[in-house]
């Protein structure tokens, strides 16, 4: 499991799954478990490849797309969703990880 530094928190990241079977990040803390923040959200009218996600890094995430980014589980694409008053990055997936 991949661990990342995200604000106060050492996290794993767990990869999971959406009801429509694209890939969701969660993060729980490392010691107890305890979730943390969901990484992703699911925009299924947007198109995406099986390896990409979509990063929720507005609001109380902001921060994460740039600690998991550093933490090697995910790449930026130059793609961008607008949905809502936000603009959410896409991202691919590195191999194996989260």
């Amino acid at each position: 499991m991949t661990e990342v530094q995200f604000k106060d928190w050492r996290c794993r990241v767990e990869r999971r799954s959406y009801g429509n079977g694209r890939t969701a990040l969660q993060l729980v803390d490392a010691v107890d478990g305890s979730p943390i923040a969901r990484a992703t959200v699911n925009l299924p009218e947007v198109e995406m490849a099986p390896d990409e996600v979509a990063i929720k890094s507005y609001g109380e995430n902001e921060g994460l797309l740039e600690a998991l980014t550093d933490a090697g589980v995910i790449e930026p694409t130059s793609r961008v969703v607008v949905t809502g008053y936000v603009t959410v990055p896409v991202c691919r997936l590195k191999g194996g990880r989260g």
